[in-house]
């Protein structure tokens, strides 16, 4: 980033059912670590 901030990160996910949006999120969840994610745009 040019101004030097940081942030948590985003994730960006299709429309889709509540339970393949969930099971999406876990899977990312379980294979990152929130330093991995940070600064991050992540399309699932």
């Amino acid at each position: 980033m040019t101004a030097g901030r940081s942030h948590s990160g985003i994730i960006v996910i299709p429309q889709k059912n509540a339970y393949e949006i969930a099971q999406r999120v876990g899977i990312l969840l379980n294979t990152l670590t929130a330093d991995e994610i940070a600064n991050q745009l992540l399309y699932v």
